[in-house]
């Protein structure tokens, strides 16, 4: 409970538990009750960070090992005529 108080900011009472004592119910009951905290802290991970504007993606080559890169060979050499 600590680590949710600390995350959104808030204080429950740990007692709450007591009310919604499986996970299915606190879930539900914390997304009605907090839903502008959840949708605040949503879009604040939504937003690039500076440090991923610049992350690019590339095409990586297989990686074949020596036995295939060998076979792969030799089936060229033999389409060869």
């Amino acid at each position: 409970m600590a680590k949710i108080n600390r995350t959104f900011d808030i204080r429950i009472d740990p007692s709450i538990l007591l009310e919604y004592s499986t996970l299915d119910s606190f879930a539900t009951w914390f997304s009605q009750t907090y839903l502008g905290k959840l949708e605040a802290i949503i879009s604040e991970e939504e937003e690039p960070q500076d440090d991923e504007a610049h992350i690019k993606t590339v095409q990586a080559e297989p990686i074949v090992s020596p036995s295939e890169q060998l076979r792969m060979e030799k089936r060229k050499k033999s389409m060869r005529w």
